[in-house]
């Protein structure tokens, strides 16, 4: 009964086995080899595995058994759990199997080639031709994998099918053992198990092998494994289910997931990752079916990505920002550093000095993923410019002044709108109407003119008095009085001052001679009589608003007789209000007219004035903060601008020189309501002189010199002779001479 037993049970395994076991086709030279004891044994070698833990199920799959063609000579069946292939060098030895031996990973090769070396295809005088087929649906298989291992050269090609299950190589006549590594790169559950086929190819022989590969329904058995990793190049590339997150399950007969399959039992089969060049590669991991008594594969493809590099790019430009000699580019490693402050990109470049006060903070540093910039800032090398004279002239052209010249360098700018040449001039006032537009800009090769025109200051005259009086002499209005200048005429025959009085209608037949005339030293008196009007009339108002129409000061009113006019510009009604200005532009037209019975509204537009600013304070102080020379105060209105970068202001001090470095970056700006200060910092002078100047005045320069050093001056040189000795040898003489004479009178 055992014996009947074992019997069924080896029964079941060999249809088990047939279930999933594929087969090469060998064809050479368009000549298919059938199955038969005559094929030479030494030309093709397969192994194919057979299944020792047949399932139960494997009488359910019998019936779906495509029995497949083989074409080599030999078969051996062994457990493809225990499987180890080994090919002889002379491919005449058969790849036998041990049940109590795990199936190997594929032996690492280094630098195995994705295609066939050039060189190699030079001398290719063979060609292999390896097709994939599905073995239900004879469609082709996409992404199968071998090796194909010189047994000559021992070099080893790593061969891919493609979208047709085919993959053709040419290489030189020999011996090849040929292994397939992986079922196929898409997520599908094929068979693996073809072990390795040793294949012979003489030279012009053209040799297909076909192999069958059956498909295992259900769910992809290794589930969420990844298709894809990334590892950054010279790194250590872990081959290994724990590290790549491989996992995979168990499939039955009906194509459903039994249980998850333990680490022991998934191999990393097969890669060709080399780390130190990037590119792509893979990774080929087998799972054992044991229901099917066969193994799947999964493909992770392996990119080694290059290594990071960083930019930094050094740029060269000129103070206005332009550029001036090409860009250079510094590249390396993320994290490694850099150095641009050598000569190499700290360059000397002609026509140009490098301004050392702007170096870049960042000339040396390290490179990151965000591309950096180094510039360089020059300063132009100076070129003598043609003198900038600035003229001063009255309106009809003639000088007033001296003029003045400015001497700097071509494409240097130059301002002359300051008051360093902007003069006040003694009787003259600058016709600001008349500014040259060349008060600003830059020095060149052409001589440059500024023109400032002033105007020559008038006269004060004795004012011209306009009075209203009736026909009593009565004043019934307050005078108004007229200025102007020596030689100026003047007119109150105008409505400005031949004004229509309430209540009262000017006598016409009394007007004054003298209502137009020429002012002079002597004043003069205008007098318009009037007479008192009887009719009560409607009330003229007066009313006083701003430019929003809101009422700024008590409306007035003029009371008058029908018929009388009544006059609202003088200065009773066009009033002077705190505060504000009246627009002239927008006088009203009813300001004068005649009383009616119908209410008239005069009404006055005031501007509001402008509000005086706090003060801005420029204070001067030394490198430690102590004042050296008194504060200035500059004054103005709220939204003025100020500029005290103006030598009145950015002072020259006995001593000191200002810190250009430090100036203060408030020394232009606009007045406010909060007091300002504006800070020079000077540093002292190093010289045992110093000269005072100013803009406007200038004195003598002083020398000290103390009575050491002067004395020290006076001593003799190493190189020099001394005086001293023709000073002894003359007094000497005059003692021998004032002896000889005492002692002859004597």
């Amino acid at each position: 009964m055992k014996k009947k037993f074992k019997y069924i049970l080896s029964l079941v395994i060999l249809l088990s086995a047939a279930v999933v076991t594929p087969a090469f086709q060998v064809v050479a030279e368009s000549q298919v080899f059938s199955e038969s004891p005559q094929v030479d044994q030494e030309e093709v070698n397969t192994v194919q595995s057979d299944d020792t833990n047949a399932s139960a199920d494997a009488g359910q799959a019998s019936s779906q058994v495509e029995n497949p063609t083989l074409t080599t000579t030999t078969s051996a069946r062994v457990d493809a759990e225990n499987e180890q292939t080994q090919a002889s060098s002379d491919s005449k030895e058969a790849i036998s199997g041990s049940e109590n031996k795990e199936e190997p990973a594929a032996i690492p090769v280094n630098n195995v080639p994705s295609s066939v070396d050039p060189s190699s295809a030079r001398a290719a005088n063979a060609q292999l031709t390896v097709q994939v087929l599905d073995s239900n649906s004879n469609q082709p298989i996409q992404g199968a994998y071998f090796t194909l291992t010189s047994l000559t050269s021992g070099e080893v090609t790593l061969l891919v099918t493609d979208s047709s299950g085919k993959v053709t190589i040419q290489v030189p006549s020999g011996g090849y053992f040929i292994k397939q590594v992986g079922t196929t790169n898409q997520r599908l559950n094929y068979a693996f198990t073809s072990i390795g086929n040793s294949i012979n190819l003489q030279a012009g022989e053209t040799k297909t092998l076909a192999l069958y590969e059956r498909q295992i329904v259900g769910e992809y058995a290794f589930g969420e494994s990844p298709d894809t990793i990334h590892i950054p190049v010279n790194s250590t590339f872990d081959f290994s289910t724990q590290a790549l997150g491989i996992e995979a399950f168990k499939l039955n007969f009906s194509g459903n997931i039994e249980k998850s399959i333990s680490d022991s039992q998934i191999f990393p089969y097969y890669t060709n990752v080399d780390t130190s060049k990037p590119g792509t590669y893979v990774a080929i991991f087998m799972a054992r079916q044991a229901s099917y008594s066969v193994y799947t594969t999964h493909v992770v493809n392996v990119i080694v990505d290059p290594e990071q590099v960083g930019e930094v790019t050094v740029r060269y430009l000129d103070t206005q920002g332009q550029e001036i000699h090409e860009t250079k580019t510094l590249s390396g490693t993320i994290s490694a550093s850099y150095d641009a402050s050598t000569d190499e990109y700290k360059l000397s470049i002609d026509g140009y000095t490098l301004d050392e006060s702007q170096l870049p903070e960042n000339s040396k540093g390290v490179f990151s993923e965000t591309a950096q910039t180094i510039t360089y800032i020059y300063k132009k090398n100076p070129i003598p410019a043609a003198d900038v004279t600035v003229e001063y002239v009255d309106t009809e052209g003639n000088e007033i002044h001296a003029s003045q010249t400015i001497s700097v360098n071509v494409g240097d700018s130059f301002d002359v709108s300051t008051d360093q040449y902007k003069l006040s001039i003694d009787g003259y006032t600058l016709d600001e109407s008349q500014l040259p537009e060349n008060s600003k800009g830059v020095f060149g090769e052409t001589a440059q003119t500024v023109t400032y025109i002033y105007t020559k200051n008038p006269i004060p005259a004795a004012d011209v008095t306009v009075e209203y009086v009736d026909t009593e002499g009565k004043e019934i209005h307050s005078s108004q009085t007229i200025s102007g200048n020596v030689g100026d005429s003047f007119d109150a025959s105008t409505d400005q001052y031949k004004l229509s009085i309430d209540g009262y209608t000017l006598d016409e037949s009394q007007l004054p001679e003298n209502s137009k005339g020429v002012f002079g030293e002597t004043a003069q008196t205008v007098t318009y009589i009037y007479t008192k009007n009887p009719i009560p009339a409607t009330d003229i108002t007066v009313e006083y608003v701003d430019t929003e129409g809101s009422e700024i000061h008590a409306s007035q009113t003029i009371s008058g007789n029908v018929g009388d006019s009544y006059d609202t510009s003088t200065k009773n009604y066009q009033l002077v209000i705190e505060g504000y200005t009246l627009d002239e532009s927008q006088s009203p037209e009813n300001s004068k007219g005649v009383f009616s019975e119908t209410a008239q509204t005069v009404t006055y537009i005031y501007t509001k004035n402008p509000i005086p600013a706090a003060d801005i304070t420029v204070e001067y102080v030394d490198t430690e903060g102590k004042e050296i020379h008194p504060s200035q105060t500059i004054s103005g209105n709220v939204g003025e601008s100020y500029d005290s970068s103006a030598k009145k202001y950015q002072l020259t001090i006995d001593g000191y020189i200002v810190d250009e470095s430090r100036l203060p970056q408030n020394a232009k700006g606009t007045f406010g309501k909060e007091e300002a200060t504006v800070t020079y910092v000077y540093t002292k002078e190093n010289a045992a002189t110093a000269v005072i100047s100013d803009k406007k005045e200038k004195e003598p320069t002083a020398t000290v010199v103390s009575k050491k050093s002067a004395s020290a001056q006076r001593l003799p040189q190493t190189d020099e002779q001394g005086t001293l000795f023709p000073f002894v040898v003359g007094l000497f003489f005059i003692a021998t001479a004032s002896w000889l004479y005492f002692r002859k009178r004597k």
